[in-house]
């Protein structure tokens, strides 16, 4: 056994319950273990206990239980953490990787060995001379996980990795712990989101308000729907396309596009229905319009000649590559960044000259990362922060109920840095809300959220776009996308390849594997099956598979 935890508690030094609660469990060599729950439920407190920042980085608050590795020797532990640049230190690329392998005191030819072994697994060699700082976030977080990786521990921690990559940069960090399982890497992945990790998971272990309560092999875990649903995690699209349609007693499990293919080939039936997207009416008012906007950093063109445009009531999705440009091009509109050439306009009027503050009033900009956007010491006091700045009107009813409805009432007077980072994401993005913009602009909202906050977000976009704002939408969750978007922007190199209806952008397979961009699982299923328009898993069970009803009685269904 690698690694033995024994009642385990900890508290936060403002907490006032436990964050982890008598906790036990074992890890054996060589295993990849899921750690999953709802956002506040400790994940990441545990990781941090088992990686030693605390105690020893994170000082002063109630920790007992014990945590014992194999034969009771000192072993190295490797923790990524959701914020890549927390971790990252040196001017360089190179600098970033080898930080930790100068520090373990190691000579140069073993330095350069590891380098280029994380190199060479994270095809990340063009960046090796870039500054950090001009990296995209998800580049950021490949490097941090490179760098990490470069130190060999024995215990791999990755708490969220993959949450700011592309699709292509998920697939290979994927690819990355497939090798790592061959190579005997023992690592735990925190993270509520399996849809991406689901074939190298080997055991599934779930917390509940600090406390383990499931513990068992990934299979279990996947076929019990009300398990997952009740911890809040987010699994592959055809799993709960499996569920969904009641297969008989008896029916292989899959998770695979490959694996529902073989269920479904010869049984569906694809039938006349409405359109499964909402085309945008060309009549709409355009409440942002890009014209020929150009962007360079030190010679260094991040935008060339960009033309978008962004309609009242409609949700608009950018999507990319890391690195593509994406995040530069909104932070246009709210004049964080100032053209090179080209012009923005916003009800017609050009934004040239007015200020950030000035533009805040109208355009709101959540953050990727939501520790940029706190600043108070209370729940409260930051929900209120921007509505008290401008100087609005506050309804403290209203603001109650806000908090109550999408899970934040109880935590009304703690302090926002110690909520999870699902729960302070939202807290940022009903921040903003509440001094009533027209323009939202969500950078990776889903980053941190558990499945029940996903839910609570995608209510909130509905919302707004019947209220008829416009909401504008960075992700590289494609399944949120295809759920919530009426329109998509495809970036690459700072160029726009494609604007239109989010299917009809889906469709062009051609410009998404250009970007590594794969559609949704159940739009890859469709196409295979003869029916390419179709995003989300319920509009599949409407249209391809309408003869499926749910059982009569106890042990019968029909197909």
């Amino acid at each position: 056994m690698l690694l033995s935890v024994r009642n385990l508690s900890y508290r936060h030094m403002h907490g006032s319950i436990r964050a982890v609660d008598d906790a036990s469990f074992d890890i054996k060599a060589g295993e990849t273990v899921a750690l999953v729950g709802k956002s506040g439920s400790g994940k990441s407190t545990l990781g941090y206990i088992l990686s030693g920042v605390i105690p020893q980085l994170i000082k002063g608050s109630e920790l007992s239980g014990d945590v014992s590795f194999e034969d009771n020797v000192s072993y190295e532990v490797g923790y990524v953490s959701q914020i890549p640049e927390n971790q990252l230190f040196g001017y360089r690329v190179e600098d970033a990787i080898v930080f930790g392998l100068e520090n373990m005191g190691l000579d140069e030819t073993e330095i350069r060995r590891r380098l280029n072994r994380v190199l060479e697994l994270f095809g990340i060699e063009r960046f090796l001379n870039s500054p950090v700082s001009s990296l995209s976030g998800g580049q950021k977080q490949t490097v941090c996980i490179a760098s990490v990786l470069a130190m060999e521990p024995q215990l791999l921690i990755l708490d969220e990795p993959v949450s700011s990559l592309d699709p292509r940069g998920k697939a290979l960090v994927q690819e990355v712990l497939l090798q790592l399982k061959k190579e005997g890497q023992t690592v735990l992945l925190i993270d509520q989101n399996l849809d991406w990790s689901a074939e190298v998971v080997d055991r599934v272990m779930a917390l509940e308000v600090g406390k383990v309560q499931f513990d068992g092999p990934k299979d279990d875990f996947f076929q019990d729907v009300d398990l997952y649903n009740r911890f809040g995690v987010t699994v592959p699209e055809m799993l709960e396309l499996y569920h969904m349609c009641d297969p008989k007693r008896g029916s292989t499990l899959f998770s695979t596009v490959r694996g529902a293919v073989d269920y479904f080939q010869g049984i569906v039936n694809i039938s006349e229905r409405k359109q499964t997207i909402s085309q945008i009416n060309e009549e709409k008012t355009r409440t942002i319009e890009i014209q020929d906007l150009t962007k360079e950093f030190d010679g260094f063109r991040a935008l060339n000649e960009v033309n978008a445009h962004f309609y009242r009531g409609a949700v608009t999705a950018v999507l990319g590559q890391n690195g593509s440009g994406k995040t530069t091009l909104v932070r246009h509109l709210i004049g964080l960044h100032e053209p090179t050439s080209g012009s923005i306009l916003y009800e017609g009027q050009s934004i040239a000259g007015k200020s950030t503050a000035d533009l805040a009033r109208s355009i709101a900009y959540v953050f990727q990362h939501p520790d940029q956007m706190i600043f108070e010491d209370s729940v409260w006091k930051e929900v209120t922060f921007s509505t008290r700045i401008m100087k609005r009107e506050m309804d403290e009813a209203r603001i109650d109920d806000l908090l109550k409805e999408h899970a934040l009432l109880e935590y009304k007077d703690a302090f926002p840095m110690n909520l999870s980072m699902g729960h302070k994401h939202m807290l940022t993005i009903l921040s903003v809300l509440l001094t009533d913009p027209e323009v939202i602009i969500l950078d990776e909202p889903t980053l941190g959220m558990d499945r029940m906050m996903k839910e609570m977000l995608f209510r909130l976009m509905d919302k707004l776009r019947n209220q008829g704002k416009t909401v504008i939408m960075i992700s590289h969750e494609m399944s949120f996308v295809a759920e919530t978007a009426d329109e998509a922007i495809l970036m690459k190199d700072g160029n726009i390849l494609l604007q239109g209806p989010t299917a009809e952008v889906f469709c062009h397979k051609n410009l998404l594997s250009e970007v590594s961009i794969e559609p949704p699982q159940v739009m890859q299923l469709a196409d295979l099956l003869g029916y390419p328009d179709i995003l989300t898993v319920p509009q599949f069970v409407d249209s391809c598979y309408p003869c499926y009803q749910h059982p009569l009685a106890e042990g019968e269904g029909q197909i």
